[in-house]
């Protein structure tokens, strides 16, 4: 079974109750300033989300769950053919979406399937962004070993693809070197740097806050210029945070869970990123420009990007309503409850 055939798996199951106890992994407590509910808004504007296909069977029309134009990332599944992505691709433009479909370059047996492929999901759905991944077989099917391969070819740009993501991973790669992973980063700038596509860095989700900044520190000592997009888990229970931490291999996230916090001892409680957010916005530059022209940076962030552990709907309701900013702050910095519009003036930033 593969990566996102288990994550299914789990999610499916995503209310069951553990019989042994975690601790959370809410970043440490800070004073918010007049700016925050403001900044968490604009943090979550233009967010983008992901679906697999038999999950988007089940919605009855993504209209009714996200806003217009939303970004939504189609995964390539294992067992699959990248063309298995162009009905749900089709589907997401005529409902008004923004389709991403994803390109695990491992999974591609030919250049001809890349091109053809392409052309289809260019034609008939109108895709100018794709997600570029390395994909999990440990083999290639075809002549494609990473990501990088795919770029190379040219095969997007002369496809139409206007906007291209690259993965990036917070805790690292297993069984890969950080010096090895930190040369493909600065590859993918030197690529970003030849194209005129517009690249991008969206990273795979972590509960670690601490990981998180020391990895955004070392991108800017690489010199790295790629907006950043940020991975989040949507509102689920802890116990399923942990399953899909330790099938992603996010062993920063799974460490985070073990240090931080006090005991839980209601696993199916739902957990939600609002701490994590709110600590990032409060981070943010003030007042935020335009999230899509976003500098890369260790202060700034262009985007997040929600895995839907938890279900795709709940998610992206979740997701809706901090967008329309229908979120109250909780005290010190500890996060927000989603619902209760609370509308904050950034005084700090209209005085400066």
């Amino acid at each position: 079974m593969g990566l996102y055939e288990d994550m299914e798996v789990v999610a499916a199951d995503a209310n069951e109750r553990a019989d042994s106890a975690v601790a959370s992994a809410a970043p440490a407590a800070f004073a918010p300033d007049e700016c925050l509910h403001e900044k968490i808004q604009k943090l979550a504007q233009g967010f983008s989300i992901e679906i697999v296909p038999r999950t988007a069977q089940k919605v009855k029309h993504f209209a009714n769950v996200l806003p217009e134009h939303s970004r939504v990332f189609i995964p390539f599944l294992p067992a699959s053919r990248f063309a298995d992505c162009v009905p749900l691709a089709i589907r997401l433009r005529r409902e008004g979406m923004e389709p991403v479909p994803h390109i695990a370059a491992r999974r591609v047996a030919s250049h001809t399937e890349l091109r053809e492929t392409l052309g289809r999901l260019r034609g008939e759905a109108g895709v100018t962004e794709c997600l570029v991944i390395a994909g999990d077989p440990k083999s290639p099917v075809g002549p494609f070993a990473d990501s990088l391969a795919v770029l190379e070819t040219g095969l997007l740009e002369t496809c139409g693809i206007q906007t291209i993501f690259v993965g990036g991973q917070p805790g690292g790669i297993p069984g890969v070197a950080r010096e090895a992973v930190d040369r493909a980063l600065l590859r993918k700038n030197d690529y970003a740097r030849s194209t005129a596509a517009s690249v991008h860095l969206v990273s795979q989700f972590t509960l670690d806050i601490q990981a998180l900044a020391s990895w955004r520190n070392r991108l800017a000592q690489l010199g790295n210029r790629l907006p950043l997009h940020i991975g989040i888990a949507g509102p689920t229970s802890l116990t399923t945070l942990l399953k899909f931490a330790a099938l992603t291999g996010a062993s920063a996230s799974l460490r985070a869970m073990r240090r931080y916090g006090a005991k839980l001892t209601q696993l199916a409680t739902e957990a939600a990123p609002d701490a994590l957010i709110a600590h990032l916005a409060h981070a943010q530059p003030s007042p935020l420009g335009d999230v899509a022209d976003t500098p890369a940076g260790p202060d700034t962030i262009a985007g997040l990007h929600v895995y839907t552990f938890g279900g795709f709907s709940q998610s992206a309701a979740w997701m809706t309503a901090l967008q329309r900013g229908e979120f109250a702050l909780k005290p010190n910095g500890a996060g927000f409850e989603v619902g209760s519009p609370l509308p904050t003036e950034c005084l700090a930033a209209a005085e400066g």
